[in-house]
C-alpha cells in the first residue's frame, strides 16, 4: 500500500478524535470507565477522561492521549491507524 502525506491540518484533525468516538461510547463529559481492550479484565479498570481526551489502566499502567495513541497501543502500524481514523 502506498504511503500518502499528510498535512498538519489534517494530523490535527484526526488527532481531535474522541476516544469515545472510536469506541462508540456516548461522552457525557465525565469520566467513564470501561474493561481495558489489553489484559484479561472482567471488572472495569480503564478510565477514559474527556477533557483531555486520555485513558488510563488501573490493571496493566497503559496510558495514553488521543485516538492515535489508543489505536497504536491496540497494536496497528502509524499508517494503519491513520487510515482508520480518517473514516470518522
Amino acid at each position: 500500500m502506498e504511503r500518502q502525506q499528510i498535512t498538519p491540518e489534517e494530523l490535527q484533525k484526526l488527532r481531535d478524535i474522541s476516544i469515545f468516538d472510536i469506541l462508540g461510547i456516548r461522552n457525557t463529559g465525565r469520566s467513564k470507565n470501561i474493561i481495558c481492550p489489553w489484559h484479561g479484565d472482567t471488572n472495569p479498570s480503564m478510565t477514559i477522561y474527556p477533557e483531555d481526551n486520555s485513558y488510563y489502566c488501573h490493571g496493566c499502567s497503559r496510558s495514553g492521549s488521543g485516538a492515535i495513541d489508543f489505536l497504536m497501543e491496540s497494536g496497528g502500524t502509524f499508517q494503519e491507524v491513520i487510515n482508520e481514523l480518517s473514516k470518522f
